[in-house]
């Protein structure tokens, strides 16, 4: 994820209600002598950096700045942009897709970048050494890749897929020479090289990445990038407590910081607040993620639905939202964002009500046995919430123990599927829905999204219906049906959906303006001059 240069199109896992922020702020009138250092906050360390084996959201915004896409997006108007590839067309039957790469580009490590690099960057994802079965969704469609000459690429689909040209322009391109032996490079997790604008300069586990700005960029001379990528390096510091946070923020230590609503409301209202760092609200149409609690279908605990129903009519969402959020969200109703046009207004949120959820419980067999499982949470963070649903449970016969484990420790247990019950949220993913990565019964495999083993004939069957549908409209409706039929399952705990983002910044950021159409345009930011 580039801030402002690229929008997310695979959906990645990160923590539960909106954990995955980045963080900063500096107070200009204390820090005459600060550094030029951008800061941002990651709320948990990146398993590795190697985008073939990464499939936690710690490492993304890191690759968004160190490798190149083929295409970008404008975070105004939400068009496509020459990137890597200077030119591109389509085919009249719409499946086949060539790219003309620009002359002169090279990877950090020197090495000029040509079409072999995109199409192993390609191939890659189908390659069984890697776990890259998490791609693999939006590019199976395609039949071949072809390197017809140094600069030039040729995609060639098998069938026709609504977003086919969207996968290959948000293709990262990946220098064959370092990746193409998945036993060789590269050999440390903390190593990543790509042609972005930003390289890796060091990496400190346990404490944070440093970037820096890489002159030989090929976009340094491009009019398009004046004004833009300002920061001469770029700081992820690994934070996972947000009130600690915070109080980097203030103290100076980031420069950037998201929030959550509650921590906006609550917390941005002493006196330094507007004059030394600055918190913002605001919205807009960019895609929305939400969090959820994940019930793992294979465990014996959770196969009826019944059940499922009962475990979110003990979840008082809107009391959470009442108190955390200060009425910033509404009840999410369904498996992504319902301001979307893809989400059915026909499907109501599932309203708190202890009563109805006895019945149930007792219905599918629990009125004699007590319902006792875990919940995993990543961080902390969250605890609150789930504090107010675990007091809840208990006062209708369920137990709920809540365990919070460090992000690598968490990740495996969900990829073996060794939970009960784990919390976590969707990160926005593009305009356009494509639900398979995480609804389709063939993701529900190792290393795939379907983490809950989430299987219906009925959804695989439209999901794959809406892809070849080329037409938005005519997408929607199926889409909207896939909706209902999923939150009828209810295989997860829908959360909320935010209505309002909220973040915070210091003093010696200047900003062209708040925010952009499809995002903050952070890449616009830069340090404001002090005087000498």
């Amino acid at each position: 994820m580039r801030f402002g240069r690229f929008s997310i199109v695979i959906i990645l896992p990160i923590l539960a209600m909106l954990l995955l922020t980045f963080a900063a702020c500096s107070r200009q009138s204390k820090m005459p002598n600060a550094s030029p250092v951008f800061s941002l906050r990651l709320s948990g360390e990146p398993t590795s950096l190697n985008p073939l084996v990464a499939v936690d959201g710690f490492s993304k915004p890191v690759h968004g700045y160190v490798l190149d896409t083929l295409l970008s997006r404008n975070e105004n108007t939400n068009e496509w942009e020459p990137s890597l590839a200077e030119s591109w067309s389509v085919s009249a039957d719409g499946l086949q897709f060539t790219f003309k790469l620009r002359r002169g580009v090279h990877f950090h490590d020197g090495r000029p970048l040509t079409s072999r690099d995109v199409k192993f960057s390609f191939d890659v994802i189908f390659d069984s050494r890697f776990p890259t079965a998490h791609l693999r969704t939006y590019y199976e469609g395609f039949e071949k890749v072809e390197a017809l000459d140094l600069l030039t690429v040729r995609f060639t689909a098998k069938e026709r897929y609504f977003r086919n040209f969207e996968s290959l322009a948000l293709l990262s391109v990946l220098p064959e020479h370092l990746y193409k032996d998945p036993k060789v490079a590269p050999a440390s997790p903390h190593e990543l090289i790509g042609s972005g604008p930003y390289q890796v300069q060091s990496y400190e586990p346990g404490k944070g990445i440093v970037l820096k700005k890489d002159s030989n960029w090929w976009g340094a001379n491009d009019p398009r990038y004046t004004g833009r990528l300002n920061f001469e390096q770029i700081r992820f510091r690994f934070v996972r407590d947000e009130n600690l946070a915070l109080e980097m923020l203030k103290k100076g230590e980031l420069d950037y910081l998201g929030l959550s609503a509650d921590t906006y409301f609550q917390k941005t209202t002493s006196p330094e607040w507007g004059s030394e760092a600055f918190a913002v609200k605001f919205k807009s149409e960019a895609p929305k993620g939400f969090g959820f609690v994940g019930w793992n279908l294979k465990n014996p605990l959770f196969q009826d639905k019944r059940v499922r129903l009962a475990l979110v009519h003990l979840m008082n969402r809107k009391l959470m939202i009442e108190k955390f959020r200060h009425g910033s969200s509404r009840l999410a109703t369904g498996p992504w964002y319902q301001q979307s046009p893809y989400a059915s207004p026909h499907v109501k949120p599932i309203e708190f009500d202890p009563q109805k959820a006895r019945r149930l419980l007792r219905e599918a067999g629990w009125g004699d046995r007590k319902l006792e499982f875990t919940i995993l949470l990543p961080n902390s963070d969250s605890m609150k919430y789930f504090t107010i649903y675990q007091e809840d449970a208990k006062k209708a016969g369920v137990l709920i123990h809540l365990k919070v484990l460090e992000w690598s420790s968490f990740i495996k247990l969900v990829d073996a599927r060794n939970f009960d019950a784990l919390a976590l949220a969707w990160r926005a993913g593009s305009v356009e829905i494509d639900p398979k990565q995480v609804w389709h019964s063939t993701s529900a495999v190792a290393g795939g999204s379907n983490y809950v083993g989430y299987a219906n004939p009925r959804v695989d069957a439209l999901i794959q219906k809406a892809r070849g549908i080329m037409e938005a409209r005519a997408r929607i409706a199926v889409l909207q049906e896939v909706y209902e039929l999923i939150a009828s399952d209810v295989p997860y705990a829908f959360l909320f959906n935010d209505e309002f983002d909220f973040y915070a910044h210091s003093a010696r950021v200047q900003k062209p303006q708040d925010t952009l159409k499809y995002g903050l345009g952070l890449d616009t930011w830069s340090f404001k001059q002090r005087a000498p």
